[in-house]
């Protein structure tokens, strides 16, 4: 999963290599981050990295922010429930609406 590198914390493992502006590898695929790797990220700059949704302690990694593929971000799977849900509602009006105009069309 995609993380903003100000969410990293210690015992997070890099799930892809993280390369500089120079095409080098910074830190490697299953590096494990501790603190003085976490800021070397900021300090060159790195804004996010995909790291696994395991810590290296076996605990679940649940960020503040986790970037989808698309950059759309999403803070919880409580909010992003809330918006598919949102979301369904708009469907489900707008299929009310045409059922009532085809029936408004044939008697």
């Amino acid at each position: 999963m995609l993380v903003k590198t100000r969410y990293l914390i210690e015992g997070c493992i890099l799930s892809k290599e993280i390369r500089g502006l120079s095409n080098r590898p910074i830190m490697y695929e299953k590096t494990i981050l501790t603190r003085q790797l976490i800021e070397a990220l900021q300090a060159f700059l790195i804004t996010e990295v995909s790291v696994e949704k395991t810590l290296i302690d076996g605990k679940r990694f649940l960020p503040k922010e986790v970037w989808i593929q698309n950059g759309m971000k999403r803070k919880s799977h409580r909010v992003l429930r809330i918006f598919i849900l949102s979301q369904y509602k708009h469907i489900n009006d707008y299929l009310k609406i045409g059922k009532l105009a085809v029936k408004s069309r044939w008697p």
